[in-house]
C-alpha cells in the first residue's frame, strides 16, 4: 500500500500553527483533534513541526512554565524534519520511523506537503494488509482441497 492511498483513506488534513504562536494553541490542538503533532506553515511553506515529546522535554526543563513560550522556541526546523514522498510504501514509512525514531512524518507530492502521517496509521495500515493477505491465503487454501 502507497502512502497516497493511505492518506486517501484516513484523510488528509493537516492542522498547523505559526511560529509566533505560544505553545498553548498547539496544546488545544492536540487536545481537541486527538494528535501528537502540528506542522508549523508559514505561507503554506512547512517551517517546522511540534510535537507533544517537544513539549513535554520544554514543560519538564522549564518545571511547567511554559505558558507564553512560543512555538519556534520547540519546534524542529525543516532542514531538520523528516520527510516522505507520498508514493512510498507503507513499509518504507514504517523503516524511516524506525531508522529516525519518529512517530510523526510529513508526506509530501512534489514540493507540496499533502499530509501527515504517524505511527499509528502506519500500524493499522500494516494490520490491514496482514489480515487482507491472511483471507486470501486461507481462501486459496480452502480452494485447494
Amino acid at each position: 500500500m502507497k502512502l497516497q492511498d493511505l492518506l486517501k483513506k484516513k484523510g488528509s488534513t493537516i492542522f498547523s500553527v505559526k511560529r509566533d504562536d505560544v505553545i498553548c494553541k498547539a496544546i488545544d490542538l492536540f487536545n481537541q483533534k486527538r494528535i501528537g503533532s502540528v506542522m508549523v506553515m508559514e505561507d503554506e511553506k512547512l517551517i517546522g513541526i511540534l510535537t507533544e515529546r517537544d513539549i513535554i522535554k520544554r514543560l519538564y526543563h522549564d518545571k511547567g512554565n511554559v505558558k507564553n513560550v512560543k512555538i519556534s522556541e520547540l519546534m524542529t526546523a525543516s532542514k531538520d524534519i523528516i520527510t516522505i514522498d507520498e508514493g512510498k510504501s507503507i513499509e518504507d514509512a514504517m523503516d524511516i520511523m524506525i531508522e529516525h525514531n519518529v512517530r510523526h512524518i510529513p508526506v509530501f507530492k512534489d514540493d507540496k506537503l499533502v499530509g501527515v502521517i504517524s505511527i499509528g496509521d502506519v500500524v493499522k495500515a500494516l494490520l490491514f494488509v496482514a489480515k487482507k493477505e491472511k483471507e486470501i491465503l486461507k481462501d486459496y487454501i480452502n480452494s485447494s482441497y
